[in-house]
């Protein structure tokens, strides 16, 4: 087995998505450099950048001047020992953060994803400031997430609350404690999401009160909350109007009284540790797996339980991973057809602009025989003949380009030569052409049902296409 067959054995789910069980962490200046966290996104695992010293690696990398800057404007505390008075360009540290940001996400694959360690000490002096310049930077140049460390100032998340980017991208934090943990969650609170354990009926009916009537269920759940899942978030939104899209304004009363106990009842399995673990299927092939019972697919989809979720995950990654195969011949199928299918193609291209040029054939064989009528007033070293046409009605004047090198007779020669050559090649390129048309229609219909075959196993989005 090699090592890629044995980490796919074995998958990380994080937000609804799997990923590979391979994560690289914040280091340092840049010693987790891009290419390097682009190679395990790559990959499909998770990558962490460093937000350390950005100024200094974007004048590296970017050729810009922000240490020089801060050298020049910091001269003159440079002797001082009580640095207090020194602080962070805040418009360089944006600047910075969304260059190097954006060219690493500019790159990236969407196999993986790739965060950004933000450690909360690195602020010098101006420290909220700081923070938040560093924390909105990121998610301006794309980050796909953030995790916080070094510190964890207790109001990170409020100070990136206000940007538009906040709640889709994931945040992590970094705690050495159980009371940090809930301090921070506390604190937390106040942006707007709690984790769904800790909400009450009261809670509950005040969101839904103030929230926007036109928000979907599942989205308001998922912005709302902590710790609940896109599956989830769509199941609950089922439970209470059948719709896995609802909005709120089509809930009557009763719809919100449904919704709020579907909500409840879910948080009680949760804190009851009352789970059933399930594989969701289509035709046979799973592509989803819960804790607890799924009713939004209907008959679209397969249940199958199973007795422990250590059982369920090997079951369900065993099978992920023959997809992977199946997939990964299928690309290589597809691959090698497309090919072949775009090689036929050019062939045919070339064969139909050459035989175009066949039909002016009988163009050659005119100028040989006007040449071949007008020897008797030719001579050698002539480049061109200008005579008249016998075959057209007006006795219309023409000009037939000669080799002065030729004699009258090898001029008329090489026209005949040139026609008789033109009219064997329409034969052949006719040939040819069928053959061509044949082989296309054929690399055509095997791309079709290799497409076919894995429609069966894969979402059209999913395809190797």
């Amino acid at each position: 087995m090699t090592h890629a067959t044995a980490l796919q054995n074995h998958r990380l789910m994080l937000g609804g998505r799997s990923f590979l069980p391979l994560m690289l962490g914040g280091m340092g200046t840049n010693i987790s450099t891009a290419e390097l966290a682009l190679a395990v996104e790559r990959l499909g695992g998770i990558a962490h950048l460093s937000d350390a010293m950005l100024m200094d690696l974007s004048d590296r990398l970017f050729g810009t001047r922000f240490t020089a800057e801060k050298a020049k404007r910091t001269a003159s505390e440079r002797d001082n020992m009580d640095k207090s008075a020194v602080t962070f360009n805040l418009d360089n540290v944006k600047e910075a953060a969304r260059r190097y940001v954006s060219d690493v996400m500019s790159r990236a694959t969407g196999h993986g994803l790739v965060l950004i360690n933000c450690m909360e000490k690195l602020t010098m002096n101006a420290g909220l400031e700081t923070l938040r310049a560093r924390l909105t930077a990121a998610l301006d140049g794309g980050i796909d997430g953030i995790t916080l460390s070094a510190g964890l100032h207790l109001s990170s998340m409020k100070l990136m609350a206000d940007h538009p980017r906040f709640k889709d991208a994931l945040v992590g934090i970094i705690v050495s404690s159980s009371r940090a943990l809930n301090l921070f969650l506390k604190k937390s609170a106040s942006t707007g999401r709690l984790p769904f354990l800790e909400e009450t009926e009261e809670g509950l009916a005040e969101k839904l009160a103030q929230v926007n009537p036109e928000i979907q269920l599942d989205r308001f759940l998922l912005d709302a909350y902590f710790g609940i899942s896109p599956l989830m978030a769509r199941e609950l939104s089922f439970r209470a109007c059948g719709e896995t899209d609802g909005r709120l304004c089509n809930l009557d009363e009763a719809g919100k009284i449904r919704f709020q106990d579907a909500f409840f009842a879910f948080a009680n399995c949760v804190k009851e540790n009352n789970f059933t673990p399930i594989v969701l299927k289509r035709e046979g092939v799973p592509f989803e797996f819960s804790a607890l019972p799924v009713h939004q697919y209907g008959l679209a989809a397969e249940t199958e339980t199973f007795e422990s979720f250590s059982a369920l995950l090997d079951s369900f990654y065993e099978a992920k991973e023959r997809q992977e195969r199946v997939r990964q011949r299928g690309a290589d199928l597809i691959r090698t057809a497309t090919t072949a299918r775009d090689r036929v193609r050019r062939k045919l291209a070339l064969q139909e602009k050459d035989y175009a040029a066949t039909q002016e054939r009988d163009a050659l064989r005119l100028s040989g025989d006007l040449i071949t009528a007008n020897l008797y007033r030719m001579e050698r070293g002539e480049s061109k003949l200008v005579c008249q046409n016998y075959y057209d009605e007006d006795l219309a004047e023409v000009t037939i380009p000669l080799d002065p090198l030729l004699t009258p007779q090898q001029n008329a020669a090489k026209y005949y030569k040139r026609y008789t050559k033109a009219k064997t090649a329409e034969r052949y390129l006719r040939e040819q052409m069928a053959l061509a048309r044949r082989d296309l229609a054929y690399l055509e219909s095997v791309l079709q049902e290799i497409v076919r075959i894995l429609m069966r196993q894969y979402h059209p989005a999913d395809l190797p296409i």
